[in-house]
């Protein structure tokens, strides 16, 4: 009889310890699910931060955020299994290792979810949790050698001052508002990008205009005679008194309302520069800055030396080719010089104050000075696009 107490006694307590066992794998596979949540939450602020200042966030800049290695915010492993940047969209797996009560033994809870990039502030990221995939590794990724958290600058890390680097150390953030608040935060405070986002020749419609500027809306961009769709931003405390900019004019924009317009893309280094000019006492004015096809065609017409009616774009740029009808470039009013077609041979002019200011400052904001003109500076590259003095 006491042998069959003991074996019921046995029974018992194994019985306990499976089913505690049990509970404890659905705590930790709660836990996981409520953290890999987490994970995306915190993306979302990050990205809709980023992007609320100007910031252009691409698949490209999560994919390398979330290749990172080792763990997120309190210890979450976080691997990605598969990427598709061109479909913007990411699975990753979420580890938690953990020890069970009886045995002392440590497990491993893996949960995987699918994250997408979206368009905008409003749903900048979606994510759902998904079945993991067979061959998804069942242990946890190693840590940082130096303890860093994912995302974080270390050696070959991403470098924090990418976007993938600001993404890193916002989603951080975002995570220990959360953490602290007990729910998602709002937009966390970001500064706008002070030089140019992004690729110069892609639509910029989806980019937001930069503090400092006003939104004008959505026009017709060209590059290399294609159209491109472009956002248009109105650069406070930065006059024009080009056509684009006067209202009444035919070529006038709607908004502009006598201030310089760009592309969204270096709205943020416009405004940048602006405030530059003005600690230091230079008043900046531009003559002209985006134009329509209809002015450039204009402009064209009114070569004087007939050269871009007959194909001869030495003096006035061929229309759907110029950088002005990008967006990208500011004709300032003060100088006045020509030049060479190259950089050796540039436009100078030291004896005046605001190209002297543009020589010193305007490529710390991605803005290079067209070698053949002193007045006209923008976002292009090339050999004719030149560097300091």
């Amino acid at each position: 009889m006491l042998l069959g107490l003991l074996v019921l006694a046995l029974v018992g307590v194994g019985g306990y310890g499976a089913y505690d066992f049990y509970e404890q794998t659905q705590k930790w596979e709660r836990e996981t699910t409520d953290d890999l949540n987490g994970v995306g939450s915190d993306l979302s602020v990050a990205v809709a931060s980023m992007r609320s200042v100007g910031w252009e966030i691409t698949a490209k800049d999560v994919g390398a955020w979330l290749e990172q290695p080792g763990t997120y915010g309190d210890g979450l492993g976080l691997r990605t299994l598969a990427a598709d940047e061109t479909g913007k969209s990411f699975t990753v797996a979420g580890y938690r290792t953990w020890q069970d009560t009886y045995a002392k033994r440590d497990h491993t809870t893996v949960v995987c979810a699918a994250i997408t990039l979206g368009e905008g502030i409003k749903s900048p990221v979606n994510e759902t949790i998904t079945t993991c995939p067979d061959d998804a590794p069942k242990t946890a990724p190693d840590a940082p050698a130096t303890g860093t958290e994912a995302g974080q600058t270390d050696g070959g890390q991403t470098d924090a001052g990418g976007v993938a680097g600001k993404l890193a150390e916002l989603t951080l953030e975002a995570s220990e508002q959360r953490t602290s608040t007990g729910a998602a935060g709002d937009l966390l405070e970001v500064a706008a990008p002070t030089k140019p986002v992004g690729d110069m020749r892609a639509d910029s419609t989806a980019l937001r205009c930069a503090p400092g500027t006003n939104d004008i809306g959505e026009a017709e961009g060209y590059d290399k005679g294609e159209l491109i769709p472009v956002r248009l931003c109105a650069v406070e405390g930065l006059p024009n008194t080009g056509t684009e900019s006067t209202k009444g004019n035919p070529s006038y924009i709607d908004g502009a309302d006598g201030l310089t317009v760009v592309n969204a893309r270096i709205s943020g280094a416009a405004a940048a520069l602006v405030k530059k000019a003005s600690k230091q006492g230079i008043d900046l004015v531009a003559g002209s800055s985006f134009r329509t096809m209809a002015k450039q065609k204009a402009l064209c017409a009114e070569d004087l030396s007939g050269g871009c009616q007959a194909g001869d774009y030495t003096l006035t740029a061929q229309p759907g080719h110029s950088s002005h009808q990008l967006g990208i470039a500011i004709d300032f009013e003060e100088p006045s010089v020509t030049g060479g077609k190259t950089c050796a041979t540039r436009a100078s002019q030291p004896n005046s104050p605001v190209w002297t200011f543009l020589n010193k400052v305007a490529l710390g904001f991605g803005l290079k000075q067209y070698a053949p003109e002193a007045w006209h500076w923008d976002a292009y590259g090339g050999k004719d696009r030149c560097a300091p003095l």
